[in-house]
């Protein structure tokens, strides 16, 4: 039996419309990706007022969930 690996990340994607854009709405799109299986197991789609935070994601017994929130891409 393989052992459960979840990625947890999430990102921005600007709101639609002239108003949205000159106050930063930002839609936060919330997933956890199952490695073994291949397969997305979760979404949360949540507006501006709402933050990243890991525990969006359900906690699984014996599953290894690295989070990639906060990350900043590594530039050389």
């Amino acid at each position: 039996m393989a052992r459960l690996i979840r990625i947890v990340d999430a990102a921005t994607v600007p709101k639609a419309g002239k108003k949205s854009k000159e106050n930063n709405g930002l839609w936060r799109i919330h997933a956890v990706f199952n490695l073994p299986a291949e397969r997305f197991t979760g979404f949360e789609l949540i507006d501006e007022r709402g933050g990243e935070t890991s525990d969006r994601a359900e906690v699984v017994p014996g599953a290894s969930s690295p989070s990639l929130l906060g990350c900043q891409p590594q530039h050389s």
